[in-house]
Parts: C-alpha cells; sequence; structure tokens
C-alpha cells in the first residue's frame, strides 16, 4: 500500500523540495470551511493524510494543523462525523485492508471503527487488477465487521478518465447486487 504515482520522482520531489506546508493547510482550511458552510448538512468527514511515521509523505498532526481543523468542522458541523486520520483521536478508528480479529478497542473503551476495504484492493482505477474479491468475501467482510461493532466501506473506484458513479466494467458490478440481496433478507 502507499503507492504514488510521483512519489518516487525525482523531478517531482525537487520540484516540491522547500515548499511551506502551512500555506497548504491553509489552503486546505479552507476547502474544508466552504465545504461545512456552502454544502448544507455534512454527516461524515473522511480525511486521509496524515502519515507522519511513514518513509514517504511525513507529514502529520502539525503540518495540516489538525487540532484547529477538526475544531472547526466541530464548531460548524457539530454532528459530523471525522475519521481517525487527522493524526489526532477521530470520532471512529479506520483500519486499512485488514478485518480487526475483535471489537476495536482505545485506551481500554470499545470505539467505532470502519474497515477500508477495496473491491480489487487498489483505491484508483488500475486497469490490470482484474483480482476482484468473489461476493462471498465480500459479505462475510460486511458480517464479520458488524459482529465486531464495524462498519465496512467498501471502495469501487471508476473507470479510467471518468468522474461517474457507475462501476467500472461488468465483472466488479456483478458484485454488488449480490450485497444488496444479502442486505435486503
Amino acid at each position: 500500500m502507499g503507492l504514488h504515482p510521483q512519489r518516487d520522482d525525482e523531478a517531482s520531489n525537487a520540484a516540491a523540495k522547500g515548499r511551506d506546508t502551512r500555506r497548504h493547510a491553509h489552503y486546505l482550511h479552507g476547502q474544508v470551511r466552504e465545504l461545512l458552510t456552502r454544502h448544507g448538512r455534512i454527516d461524515y468527514l473522511f480525511f486521509d493524510f496524515s502519515y507522519s511515521t511513514r518513509t514517504w509523505g511525513r507529514k502529520g498532526a502539525d503540518d495540516w494543523q489538525s487540532e484547529e481543523l477538526l475544531a472547526t468542522v466541530r464548531e460548524l458541523q457539530p454532528a459530523a462525523i471525522v475519521n481517525d486520520r487527522l493524526g489526532i483521536p477521530g470520532d471512529f478508528v479506520t483500519p486499512e485492508q485488514y478485518q480487526p480479529q475483535a471489537s476495536m478497542v482505545r485506551d481500554g473503551r470499545r470505539v467505532s471503527w470502519e474497515a477500508c476495504q477495496t473491491l480489487n484492493g487498489s483505491w484508483g482505477y488500475d486497469r490490470d487488477n482484474l483480482a476482484y474479491k468473489s461476493p462471498d468475501l465480500l459479505i462475510r467482510l460486511l458480517v464479520d465487521g458488524v459482529s465486531k461493532e464495524g462498519n465496512l466501506l467498501l471502495n469501487v473506484a471508476p473507470p479510467a478518465g471518468t468522474l461517474t458513479l457507475e462501476l467500472p466494467t461488468v465483472e466488479p458490478r456483478a458484485r454488488l447486487p449480490v450485497i444488496e440481496l444479502f442486505l435486503s433478507r
């Protein structure tokens, strides 16, 4: 996991050297404020950018001014829930591409959680990755998560060059009605 097309590109890294992350954080805060004030009720915010301990990225809560960002969310949309990827505790925990062995616990107390899974192991469109999870496995992931007081976030990437809600091909499209049928019982 953690692949990015420009992460190991020397020219991109050289161009980014010396950039002031605070400028981007300021821009980010403005974008979040706009989202929270101009688009009605927001129920759920999924941030995905604090990785201060990874060998790549190395941006964390201080870089993004996460405490202030979360305070803005609480002020403008107090009912919204926020994940744990600001580099500070959020309203729920988000294990990625694995299922916890039991209900998730933080400081000795159970916490809300959501397993972040992909349909085929890729978060974005990958023409050559046809290793889709079977409908049976997807249902098992859902049942397993719910049995441990969790939720399932299932990512389905759109086809290349599109911004559509339609599924990319017949192959992955066939999996979702099976889950729908299971849930309607």
